[in-house]
C-alpha cells in the first residue's frame, strides 16, 4: 500500500503544467453575469476600493473551491464589481501572524522595488490594520504609519474590515466606515474593503467630495 501511494506521488508530480491544467482545474465558461467593469484610471486621485469577500475562510469560497465550481465565486466577484469595488482581492489563504515595524520593512521593500527598476508607483504598502477589540491601543500607530507612507509620496493599501473582527455584526460597519474616514484624511489611497456594505461605500464617496477629489453635485453617491 505504500509502495503505491508513492507511486501515486511521482506520477503526480511529473505532471505538465498544462496536464495540470487539463486534470485539476475546471474549464471555466464566459458567463455574462450582467455586470461590466468601468475600469480604473490610475491618475485619478479617488480612493480605490478593493473587494475582500472572495477570501478562502468564507464557507461559501472555500466549498466553491474544495468542489472547483467556479458559479459561486464568479456570482460574489459581481456583486461586488456592481457595488462599486475598483479591483478584487483574491485571497487563497490565511495571513501571516507576524510583521515588523512598518516603515522599517517598508523602507526596505521600496528599497528593493526600486533596485530592480520598479517605480515608487507600483508598489502599494499596506499599514497592516489590526483588531481594536484586544489591540485598541496600536490603532494610532496604524493612521501614523499611513501619513509616512502618505508624505513619502507613497500608494497605501489593506484589509481595513480587520479592525472590526469580533465586533457585533450590527457595529462593523459603524467602525469600518469611521476608520475608513480616519484612515483617508491621513492619506490612504486604497483598502481591500466589503463594497457591499452601503454605509462603508457612501463613506468613501463622501471623503473623495471633502478631499476635492471628485467634483460635487448632488448625486455623487450616485456615481
Amino acid at each position: 500500500e505504500n509502495a503505491a501511494k508513492a507511486a501515486t506521488v511521482v506520477e503526480q508530480k511529473e505532471l505538465s503544467f498544462e496536464e495540470l491544467l487539463e486534470t485539476r482545474v475546471p474549464k471555466i465558461e464566459v458567463v455574462d453575469m450582467g455586470v461590466h467593469y468601468k475600469g480604473h484610471n490610475p491618475e485619478s486621485p479617488t480612493f480605490v476600493t478593493i473587494g475582500e469577500r472572495i477570501h478562502c475562510i468564507a464557507p461559501t469560497i472555500r466549498k466553491a473551491m474544495d468542489e472547483r465550481d467556479p458559479e459561486p465565486i464568479l456570482r460574489r466577484a459581481a456583486e461586488q464589481i456592481a457595488a462599486g469595488a475598483t479591483y478584487l482581492d483574491v485571497n487563497i489563504g490565511p495571513a501571516e501572524k507576524d510583521g515588523p515595524e512598518r516603515m522599517m520593512h517598508c523602507d526596505n521593500m521600496l528599497e528593493r522595488g526600486l533596485s530592480l527598476g520598479m517605480s515608487s508607483d507600483d508598489l502599494w504598502f499596506d499599514p497592516l490594520f489590526l483588531v481594536v477589540k484586544g489591540m485598541q491601543d496600536k490603532q494610532m500607530e496604524v493612521l501614523e504609519a499611513i501619513k509616512m507612507f502618505s508624505d513619502k509620496g507613497l500608494k497605501s493599501t489593506g484589509g481595513l474590515s480587520n479592525n472590526s473582527n469580533g465586533a457585533p455584526k450590527e457595529v462593523r460597519p459603524i467602525m469600518d466606515s469611521t476608520l475608513v474616514a480616519m484612515c483617508m484624511m491621513q492619506g490612504l489611497t486604497s483598502a481591500i474593503v466589503n463594497p457591499n456594505d452601503r454605509r462603508l461605500m457612501e463613506t468613501i464617496k463622501s471623503c473623495d467630495i471633502f478631499k476635492n477629489h471628485v467634483l460635487y453635485s448632488d448625486s455623487y453617491l450616485d456615481l
